[in-house]
C-alpha cells in the first residue's frame, strides 16, 4: 500500500509541476505539456449525419443516402494544456483531438489550423469542427484553440488574430500536448513522428507561422506536407487592398487584426491615433467586447470612418505617428518577412483564388516569390472566401471525395449570392 500511495504522490506532483506556472523550468520547457481532459465523447456515423443535416439543410433529403459513404463513428477528445501568453507567461489553452474510433494505429499527426471564428465558436465549444473533416481520411487530427479562445477565453475578450509568434507556440504547444495525451492509449500505436500542417485563411497564416515554430524547435524532418490557404501571409498588403476596396466585413477583419498584433506584440499605441473618431463612443471604444461577427454591422462601409487619416497619407503620415509604428508591427507578423530557414525536405503548397475578396490574391503571390520551395495553385470552383475555403478542404481530402465537392461548393455559392 505504501508504494501504491507513493507512487500516487509521484504522479500528482509531476502533473502540478507540468501545469505550475510556478516552477523552476523555463516557459520555453513548461509549455506544451499536456495537463487534463476536458471532455471525451464518441461521434457515431448516425450522429454525423444528423449534424450534418442541421448544418446544411439542402442537402437534407440525399445525407442518408450520400453521407455514410465518406464518414466514420470518430473519437473526440477535448484537452488542456500549457502555453506562452503575449507576456512570456505559462498558461493554460486547449485543443481538440480527433480519430476514427477504428484505429489502432497512426503515422502522422495532422495539425488543422482553424479559420476565423467568434471567440465563444472555437474548436473545443463545437461538437465537430468541419474543419476536421479529414479525420474521415483515417487520420489523426490535432486543432488548437488560438490564444483568446477556448480555456484561454478572457473577460475582455482579446486574442491575438494574426500574431505570427503566439499563433505558432500555441499550434506547436499543441502538438506537442497532444503526443502526450495519446502515448497513455494503450489500443494506439504511433509508427512515425511525421507532422502534417493544413489551413484556410486565418489557418493559412497560422499554418506557415506553426511551421516557422516547428522549425525553431529542430522540428523542421518531421513535416511531411503543408498546405496553406488563402492566408493573409503579407499583413501589409492585406491592409493596402482591402483599404482600396473597403466593405463593412472587410473592415471588421482589419480591426481585429490591427486589434491583435497590438495585443500579441504588446504594443501601447493611443487607439484615437489608429482609428477614426467615429470608432468611439461616449469615451470607449465602440467593438469593445463584441464578437467579431457584429463588428461589420457596429463599424460600417465607410473606411475613412474607421481608420485614423494618416493610413491614408504617404509614409502613414511619418515616422513619428503611431500609424507609422503600429503598421512596423505589422510587417513584423507579416509570415512573408520571417527569415528563418526551412529544411530541405519542406515543401509549401499554396492555395488561393484570384477572385477572392476577403483575402487579396497578392498575398499568395508574394509568399509564392519569397519561398521558392513552394507551388501556388489556383482554387476555381467557389465564387467567394467561404467556397474556397469548401474547395481547399475537398482537394486536401481528394479525388474520392469530388462527388461531394460538387455538391457542397455550388450549395455555398448559392447562400453568398
Amino acid at each position: 500500500m505504501k508504494i501504491k500511495h507513493l507512487a500516487l504522490m509521484l504522479c500528482a506532483t509531476l502533473i502540478f509541476m507540468a501545469c505550475s506556472k510556478d516552477g523552476h523550468n523555463t516557459p520555453a520547457e513548461q509549455a506544451g505539456n499536456w495537463c487534463g481532459t476536458i471532455d471525451e465523447y464518441s461521434i457515431t456515423t448516425e450522429d454525423m449525419i444528423d449534424l450534418i443535416k442541421t448544418a446544411v439543410p439542402d442537402i437534407a433529403d440525399i445525407a442518408d443516402i450520400i453521407v455514410p459513404m465518406y464518414i466514420c463513428d470518430v473519437n473526440v477528445v477535448k484537452i488542456k494544456y500549457t502555453t506562452t501568453n503575449p507576456e512570456g507567461n505559462i498558461i493554460e489553452a486547449s485543443g481538440v483531438i480527433i480519430y476514427p474510433s477504428e484505429m489502432t494505429e497512426y503515422d502522422h499527426i495532422l495539425s488543422i489550423q482553424h479559420g476565423t471564428m467568434d471567440v465563444d465558436g472555437g474548436p473545443t465549444d463545437q461538437i465537430f469542427p468541419i474543419e476536421t473533416m479529414p479525420v474521415f481520411n483515417n487520420e489523426m487530427v490535432v486543432m488548437a484553440d488560438l490564444l483568446g479562445y477556448g480555456v484561454s477565453k478572457t473577460e475582455d475578450m482579446k486574442n491575438t488574430y494574426m500574431h505570427a509568434k503566439t499563433t505558432g507556440t500555441a499550434c506547436a504547444d499543441m502538438i506537442k500536448a497532444a503526443r502526450q495525451y495519446l502515448a497513455t492509449k494503450k489500443d494506439l500505436v504511433c509508427t512515425s513522428d511525421s507532422i502534417r500542417l493544413i489551413g484556410y485563411s486565418q489557418g493559412g497564416q497560422a499554418t506557415l507561422a506553426t511551421l516557422f515554430e516547428l522549425e525553431r524547435r529542430g522540428l523542421g524532418k518531421q513535416i511531411s506536407l503543408v498546405w496553406a490557404g488563402a492566408g493573409p501571409y503579407d499583413m501589409t498588403a492585406f491592409l493596402k487592398e482591402s483599404i482600396k476596396n473597403p466593405t463593412s466585413r472587410e473592415n471588421g477583419y482589419i480591426v481585429h487584426s490591427i486589434e491583435g498584433v497590438m495585443n500579441g506584440d504588446r504594443v501601447v499605441l493611443d487607439r484615437h491615433n489608429i482609428y477614426a473618431p467615429e470608432m468611439f463612443k461616449d469615451g470607449k471604444f465602440i467593438v469593445e467586447k463584441r464578437v467579431l461577427s457584429e463588428w461589420p454591422d457596429i463599424i460600417g462601409a465607410d473606411i475613412h470612418k474607421i481608420l485614423h487619416e494618416n493610413f491614408f497619407k504617404d509614409n502613414y503620415g511619418g515616422e513619428g505617428t503611431d500609424v507609422y509604428k503600429l503598421m512596423q508591427h505589422m510587417d513584423a507578423n507579416s509570415v512573408v518577412n520571417i527569415k528563418d530557414k526551412l529544411s530541405k525536405n519542406v515543401y509549401i503548397s499554396l492555395y488561393h483564388n484570384p477572385k477572392d475578396t476577403y483575402v487579396p490574391y497578392c498575398c499568395a503571390e508574394s509568399a509564392h516569390e519569397t519561398w521558392p520551395n513552394s507551388k501556388l495553385i489556383d482554387l476555381t470552383l467557389g465564387k467567394d472566401h467561404p467556397a474556397n475555403g469548401a474547395e481547399f478542404l475537398f482537394e486536401y481530402l481528394g479525388e474520392d471525395y469530388d462527388l461531394l465537392k460538387i455538391i457542397i461548393v455550388p450549395l455555398i455559392n448559392d447562400v453568398l449570392n
